[in-house]
C-alpha cells in the first residue's frame, strides 16, 4: 500500500505495518498451530481495514487511505482485529512471542494505548485471564520503571 501511495520510508505503513507483517511471517514457525491461525486472521483483518479505507476514498465515501491518515486507521483497527480474531484466547507462549516481536514499540504512546485497550477488552471478555501471570502491562510497567 505504501508504495502505491508513495509514502516515505518513515511512514506508518512502511515502518510499522509492512515491517511487522514481514516480521510475523518470518517468525510464524515459532508459534503454535493455533497461534499461527490466529495471527493469520488478525493480519487479514488489519489488511482488510486498510483496503476498506482505500476503497472508501475511491468510491467518494470518505477521505480514503493516505500516508497522513494511515497510522490513525491502522491503530484504530488493531483493537477490534486482535480482540475479535482470537488474541484474547491465545496461549501464554504465543502472546509472549507477540510481545517479543513488538517490544521495540513499547516506547510509542499510541502503541501502548492500543495495547492497553486490547488487554482491557480481553479482560472483559474473559475475567479469568485478567489474572494470568503474563500481561503486556506487566512488561510495560517494568520497562517504564527501568527494571530489566
Amino acid at each position: 500500500k505504501a508504495a502505491g501511495l508513495h509514502c516515505p520510508r518513515d511512514n506508518y505503513l512502511v515502518r510499522f505495518g509492512h515491517h511487522y507483517c514481514l516480521e510475523f511471517e518470518k517468525r510464524a514457525q515459532n508459534f503454535s498451530l493455533e497461534g499461527q491461525q490466529t495471527l493469520g486472521k488478525i493480519r487479514s483483518c488489519l489488511i482488510g481495514a486498510l483496503r476498506e479505507a482505500e476503497l472508501a476514498g475511491k468510491n467518494n465515501q470518505g477521505v480514503g487511505l493516505t500516508c497522513e491518515n494511515s497510522k490513525a486507521i491502522g491503530m484504530a483497527s488493531h483493537v477490534p482485529c486482535y480482540v475479535e480474531n482470537g488474541f484474547c484466547e491465545m496461549r501464554f507462549g504465543d502472546k509472549l512471542r507477540i510481545y517479543n516481536t513488538v517490544v521495540r514499540e513499547m516506547g510509542d504512546s499510541d502503541f501502548r494505548q492500543v495495547r492497553r485497550e486490547i488487554q482491557r477488552q480481553c479482560n472483559q471478555r474473559n475475567p479469568v485471564t485478567a489474572h494470568e501471570p503474563y500481561q503486556f502491562g506487566d512488561f510495560e510497567e517494568a520497562l517504564e520503571s527501568g527494571v530489566n
